[in-house]
């Protein structure tokens, strides 16, 4: 943003007023800028803005609450004529560069999430219902562009206003998480995306002594130190969700997402004092990429006077849905996704190690073998601060067990077939919790199941009542009587004693066929396997045949060649 700009954005805030230390560091920023063109022999090209909705019109641009990715990149992208924001190997760590092609980037135009929400609003039995629901999702969907006519006192914008809005293309941006306050954090207020936004000219940032003149003259806001942007609780204002149905003294809530409360009551919290497992949300999501200086002048110099800073963190946010980037990447032009094809599908890639190698761990026990009886346990252990699966309720981890004696496998549950079935359509939300499997038809399956008004399993979240089942594998660390353990409580286990703490133990207790007995050893295979959006839940959008949005989603649905992740897995020859 030029001078005259920065100057007319202070002015129209009336919050904040450039010192003569900005002007003079503005001054110092063109210096720094003409000997870096002077070196190179040519002012380098600016970065291309992000987004399908590139920022035209400056007075409109100043006019913003929420100041759009286009305008941060001016100076916290990585350039090629600086040394900030690139790791020591050359990689880009620039927090627009590590975050255009992340999900959080991307939440507008989830096409899961439009097939879903659409659903949700075609279903609300009056206009007052079909608005609360728009709000409830798209506060974190579409963050900036709701807050911004909430800042304006208007009422929350429809799907189809939000589709012509910059701002919600733009999904989670920047401005979203850097203005927030600490107040209220970690508490209901703050929950379903009621986000502490700081109405004045301030940024936060994780590092103590800002330099603030750079910052202020090139957008109008001042940055400030604020020790929650590291905190868990500034995640959990969209990461803890409830749902609302009926009124007045039949008015109820469903409690939809939680990973912020399962984790409060884990070993990795440090909400009660730092432990040696006290981890926090950005600690796992947002890995360090190393110490360097986070911004560069618009015209692509070192800012001279600015020092590296330690741990600097990606922006990626890399979590739990490969397959939604793999759609992404495939329905990048009809859904208008602005991130590079190349960087959605290594976005999917890196989700994929990180499921591999973070979620979880399984291992095959002691195995009793007589001639016509196999026993063994399988152990699952969850190795994540939360829930397992954890987040949007249709997501759903698996055990595949596979046992054979020779070159035959007699033994086999929880095997996907092309679909990422692992039951015949119409049964994928009534499997019980197992303890002992007997017979190939059974499976164990973590997941929720919630059930409706009618008693009845759905995928319909303003219909969600009750949980019917939840065992999904709890953090390590979780007890009855920690933070939030009425609610995180599991449901459906039955008798089972091995389900404790982030541990399940699964027996398995098979007849051996005849015409193996005498084949050889038998070789046990275990894998764990995730699904983020499973059959049963994208079944119900195959009827829905007046939706765009289902018929757009199936597509991509149908024609993605992944439809589950291996957490782990284990093999044991019977000795």
């Amino acid at each position: 943003m030029h001078l005259r700009r920065a100057l007319s954005h202070l002015s129209s805030r009336s919050q904040v007023s450039l010192s003569l230390g900005g002007l003079w560091i503005l001054s110092s920023a063109l210096l720094s800028a003409h000997a870096s063109w002077a070196t190179a022999g040519a002012p380098p090209q600016p970065a291309p803005a992000f987004g399908t909705h590139a920022i035209q019109d400056d007075a409109e641009e100043a006019a913003r609450f929420f100041v759009l990715s286009a305008s941060c990149a001016r100076c916290h992208n990585a350039v090629e004529t600086s040394t900030a924001l690139w790791t020591d190997t050359g990689e880009d760590a620039s927090p627009i560069g590590t975050w255009r092609a992340s999900v959080m980037a991307q939440s507008f135009y989830d096409p899961y999430w439009r097939a879903q929400i659409e659903r949700e609003l075609a279903l609300a039995p009056n206009e007052d219902e079909r608005a609360a629901r728009n709000a409830l999702c798209t506060r974190c969907h579409a963050p900036a562009a709701v807050h911004e006519a909430r800042f304006e006192g208007l009422a929350p914008p429809t799907l189809a206003q939000l589709d012509q809005d910059p701002a919600a293309a733009e999904g989670v941006t920047c401005t979203i998480c850097h203005r927030m306050t600490a107040e209220g954090l970690g508490t209901p207020a703050t929950f379903d995306g009621h986000l502490p936004l700081d109405f004045a000219n301030r940024l936060y940032g994780p590092y103590p002594d800002p330099v603030p003149g750079p910052m202020l003259a090139m957008s109008g806001y001042e940055i400030h130190f604020g020790a929650h942007m590291v905190e868990s609780a500034l995640c959990a204002t969209c990461h803890t969700l409830e749902t609302s149905h009926g009124s007045g003294e039949a008015a109820g809530h469903f409690l939809e997402q939680s990973p912020y409360l399962e984790w409060r009551n884990s070993a990795f919290t440090h909400e009660r004092g730092i432990t040696d497992t006290s981890r926090s949300c950005q600690d796992c999501h947002m890995p360090v990429m190393g110490n360097m200086a986070l911004a560069h002048n618009p015209a692509g110099g070192n800012f001279p006077f600015l020092s590296e800073r330690p741990n600097v963190r990606s922006h990626a946010i890399v979590g739990g849905n490969a397959l939604l980037l793999d759609m992404l990447a495939a329905g990048r032009d009809e859904l208008g996704v602005a991130a590079p094809a190349d960087e959605l599908k290594a976005m999917a890639t890196e989700t994929r190690r990180y499921l591999r190698e973070e979620a979880a761990h399984i291992e095959i026990g002691e195995v009793q073998w007589s001639t016509d009886q196999l026993e063994f346990v399988v152990f699952v252990e969850n190795l994540t601060g939360h829930k397992l699966p954890t987040g949007y309720p249709s997501r759903r981890v698996w055990l595949e067990v596979q046992v054979q004696t020779g070159e035959r496998t007699w033994f086999a549950s929880g095997v996907p077939d092309a679909e990422g079935r692992i039951v015949p359509r119409g049964e994928g939300l009534r499997l019980p919790h197992r303890d002992r499997i007997t017979s190939s038809d059974q499976v164990q399956v973590y997941e929720m199941i919630a059930l409706d008004e009618e008693g009845q399993p759905t995928t319909q979240l303003s219909s969600m009542r009750k949980r019917l089942k939840d065992n999904r594998l709890l953090p390590l660390g979780w007890i009855p009587e920690g933070p939030h353990g009425e609610e995180t409580a599991p449901v459906g286990l039955g008798d089972d004693a091995n389900f404790v703490g982030s541990l399940d133990q699964v027996t398995f207790a098979l007849e051996i066929p005849a015409s193996v007995r005498n084949a050889g050893r038998p070789q046990v295979q275990a894998r764990l396997l995730y699904q983020s959006i499973p059959p049963a839940w994208a079944d119900d959008h195959r009827d829905v045949e007046d939706s765009p949005a289902s018929v757009r989603f199936l597509r991509l649905y149908d024609a993605a060649k992944t439809r589950y992740e291996v957490l782990a897995e284990a093999r044991k020859l019977v000795r």
